[in-house]
């Protein structure tokens, strides 16, 4: 009840401002008590118009908003109590003025009601094409986030790849490759330990060590202190080895369901990999592994089969693959789907 009564008081203060202590009204002059003595002092008329026109539109669902107004305006003004006592040669002139005016009165309405729906609709259309330059925008910022990735050695899964990939790099080059796991997690994967994903702290960059450190723990699927359970008995029952087995688990499953959707036989799931921006694993061997960035043209054969054949176009010419396959060990990144695998973990 304080906590309500509390809460009540700050909206008042905000709606009431210029009648309280300092207000423009808190203390007004004979001039503005004058000019304001017929004002209502309460809302009970308004509420009554917006009665009787709710009451209105359920009676006559038909009726336009100008008709309406007028009979609600003509209950207000008294207009019926006027014309009976007038005389009939002024009654039958004020009809006739009033008959003379409705259609152009109507026509007001109509332009005023276009004006309206045109200006509804402009709103909506500029916020549908906000929302799909904010599509566009982020699909590209995943698309170049996961080109960093594989510049980097690709997603990094556990200590021991970690370790391989920052070998004996420079402190620069090792905060960069961190960095670009840690955004890769956060806009790609969208990982929700966001204590852990900062890299930068109260305007102020975060160190390496303490990066590094975080790393560690979004790769062993550990939460931060802020995030942590309360009860630490359970969860200290887990080893480290049940952790990172668990963890290597569902990446290789969700690699696995992510293959599997993509050879399903619904041909309404083509469009997800026809015409889509890909990185492919190549072995070479004069380079061995090499990753490449494609365009899937088109598919030469019934999507339903797992060898299915596509037509990619390659920075080296245009070649026809098994994407599916390659899709289903991991050697297929996928670019703007946030499930995409870069480095598939092998079994």
């Amino acid at each position: 009840m304080l906590l309500a009564c509390c809460s009540f008081s700050i909206l008042l203060k905000r709606q009431l401002k210029d009648q309280l202590p300092g207000g423009i009204y808190y203390e007004p002059s004979d001039a503005v008590r004058e000019e304001t003595a017929n004002c209502p002092k309460h809302n009970i008329i308004s509420e009554r118009d917006f009665s009787h026109l709710d009451r209105q539109l359920k009676i006559k669902a038909t009726a336009s908003t100008v008709a309406i107004s007028g009979l609600i305006c003509f209950l207000n003004n008294g207009t019926g109590e006027y014309l009976e006592n007038v005389d009939d040669q002024t009654r039958k002139q004020l009809i006739a003025t009033v008959i003379k005016k409705a259609p152009e009165k109507r026509k007001e309405s109509h332009i005023k009601q276009k004006a309206i729906k045109e200006s509804k609709m402009k709103k909506m259309e500029e916020h549908k094409e906000k929302k799909e330059k904010q599509a566009v925008a982020k699909e590209l910022l995943k698309e170049q986030v996961t080109s960093d990735l594989v510049s980097c050695g690709g997603l990094w899964t556990t200590d021991e790849i970690m370790d391989q990939n920052l070998g004996n790099k420079d402190e620069k080059k090792k905060r960069k490759d961190i960095i670009i796991q840690l955004r890769y997690r956060r806009i790609v994967l969208e990982q929700k330990q966001k204590v852990l994903l900062q890299v930068t702290s109260q305007g102020k960059p975060v160190p390496t060590e303490t990066l590094y450190n975080n790393l560690k723990l979004l790769i062993e699927n550990k939460e931060s202190p802020e995030e942590a359970p309360a009860n630490d008995q359970v969860r200290n029952k887990i080893t480290k080895e049940d952790r990172q087995a668990q963890i290597t688990e569902t990446i290789k499953r969700k690699s696995l369901d992510s293959a599997d959707s993509a050879i399903s036989p619904n041909k309404t799931t083509l469009p997800e990999l026809v015409k889509k921006t890909i990185l492919h694993k190549w072995e070479t061997e004069e380079e061995g592994e090499k990753w490449c960035k494609g365009k899937v043209l088109k598919a030469l054969h019934d999507i339903s089969s797992i060898g299915c054949l596509f037509t990619v176009e390659y920075q080296d010419g245009t070649f026809d693959v098994p994407l599916y396959e390659d899709f289903q060990k991991g050697d297929l990144v996928i670019m703007n789907q946030w499930y995409s695998i870069v480095n598939s973990v092998k079994t």
